[in-house]
Formats: structure tokens, C-alpha cells, sequence
């Protein structure tokens, strides 16, 4: 699992083009529309995943990394 943000974009990006897939394909000609439903639920969650993920490593990379030290002289990390 990377920490890049640009991977996790671009594997964002594979994974909204696999759902696309998945609604227009050959498979999705012929399936009842509950099992569509169901994959569709499956892939959006790991979606909603990676963009939660995506969110967290650019809060990380926004915030401070300077050390802070305590009154008594104790430093922060």
C-alpha cells in the first residue's frame, strides 16, 4: 500500500475505469440487474477506500513537521 498520493490517484482513476467496465460490458449484458447491484456496491466501497485514503495522505503531507518543545526544555515529535 503506497503513500504517494499520485499512485493512489492514478490507481483511483484504474479503479473507476474498472467500474465503468463492469456496468458496460459483456457480463453485464446478460446479468440480473441485483447482481450488478451487488458488484457495483463491492467495487464502490473499495473506491471510497482508496479516495478516504487518498484524503489522509494529503492531509499528512500538509502538515507540520516541525519539533515543539515543552516548557520544561521536553521535545515534541
Amino acid at each position: 500500500m503506497t503513500s504517494n498520493s499520485q499512485e493512489i490517484i492514478h490507481d483511483i482513476r484504474a479503479e473507476f475505469e474498472k467500474m465503468i467496465n463492469f456496468v458496460t460490458g459483456e457480463q453485464a449484458r446478460t446479468a440480473p440487474a441485483n447482481q450488478i447491484e451487488r458488484g457495483l456496491f463491492k467495487l464502490l466501497i473499495r473506491l471510497g477506500a482508496k479516495l478516504l485514503r487518498l484524503f489522509f495522505v494529503m492531509r499528512s503531507q500538509a502538515c507540520s513537521r516541525e519539533t515543539l518543545q515543552t516548557a520544561e526544555g521536553q521535545n515534541l515529535y
